[in-house]
């Protein structure tokens, strides 16, 4: 009987994914190079919110386009680190308001 133990591959990755998120309400946003996307739980007709969920999973995706690549301003160190925080906010804000109108109820959402 051999003790020898097979060779394990490379877990190593080859390079770092450019993906990103954040969690938003009863799901998560997640952001990529060129599309950033929301995956939402939508409350079941009837559920208590004490309930354990059981609606279905709504998917939303937008295209990403970065204000740094349209002005060469923009590319400058500092000045690209405050607009890619003023981006990130901006699309968090709206993964957030997705969200939240998600979860809303069918009476609510007529009203509104």
């Amino acid at each position: 009987m051999s003790t020898e133990t097979a060779p394990r591959p490379n877990l190593e990755p080859v390079k770092d994914a450019p993906v990103g998120g954040q969690a938003v309400l009863e799901g998560v946003m997640m952001r990529g190079v060129s599309t950033w996307a929301v995956a939402v739980r939508k409350p079941a007709p009837g559920q208590e919110p004490s309930e354990v969920p059981g609606g279905e999973i709504d998917v939303t995706s937008f295209p990403l386009v970065s204000v740094i690549k349209k002005h060469r301003l923009y590319r400058l160190p500092v000045v690209r680190g405050v607009v890619a925080l003023g981006e990130s906010l901006s699309i968090g804000f709206k993964a957030l308001g997705i969200s939240a109108n998600a979860q809303m109820e069918e009476d609510e959402e007529g009203e509104k």
